[in-house]
């Protein structure tokens, strides 16, 4: 079963300072709002290991 981190839509967040959190993962279908100070499943912040939705499209190898 695929998970949301291979599906083109799902965007990994690396950015570190001493104010944010580590890596994060966001859904662009959900919004264009990706903030780091929600939760995982609130608005478009996703866990990466979580089963692919119905718009799952699988990333293109590089």
């Amino acid at each position: 079963m695929p998970v949301c981190r291979e599906c083109a839509h799902c965007w990994e967040d690396r950015r570190e300072t001493v104010y944010r959190r580590g890596e994060c993962w966001f859904c662009r279908l959900k919004g264009p709002f990706f903030s780091r100070s929600y939760r995982v499943g609130e608005k478009t912040r996703v866990d990466p290991d979580q089963p692919g939705c119905p718009h799952f499209t699988q990333k293109e190898v590089k």
